[in-house]
């Protein structure tokens, strides 16, 4: 723990792909599994002013929003060279400030069920897609 800090007590399935025993499998380490209530769809956005606005659009109370740090965006400059953007990270400093100057308080999964969550549990798949093997 002196390396990475405190071990985490949930975690989100690649690409939301889970069955039960991935979820047992969590839990035996001390995980829940995590889904989202909403999702931007960020890896598909090419500027942090799009994703700005998806996120706009379907933030409210209690949502957990799917978002994606590391998701990059390339294209040509005006040299004609590839960069590199990071359209979500980018667009982070103004989704918080205006979720805030609206009124909304960013929360941790445990404040919205209102305690830890329990190793092994899943919470919030309204549309589970379940890993066949």
């Amino acid at each position: 723990e002196w390396a990475v800090g405190p071990w985490p007590n949930s975690w989100r399935p690649p690409y939301g792909h889970y069955n039960p025993t991935t979820a047992e499998a969590a839990g035996d380490v001390g995980l829940a599994t995590i889904m989202w209530t909403e999702n931007t769809f960020d890896y598909e956005r090419t500027s942090a002013n799009a994703v700005y606005w998806a996120t706009m659009d379907v933030a409210g109370r209690d949502a957990i929003v799917l978002m994606h740090d590391g998701v990059t965006s390339s294209s040509r400059s005006e040299n004609g060279l590839w960069q590199l953007t990071r359209p979500t990270a980018d667009a982070m400093p103004s989704i918080i400030a205006d979720l805030q100057d609206e009124g909304y308080t960013l929360v941790t999964v445990s404040a919205i069920i209102g305690g830890d969550p329990e190793p092994g549990e899943v919470y919030f798949d309204d549309n589970p897609v379940y890993c066949p093997f």
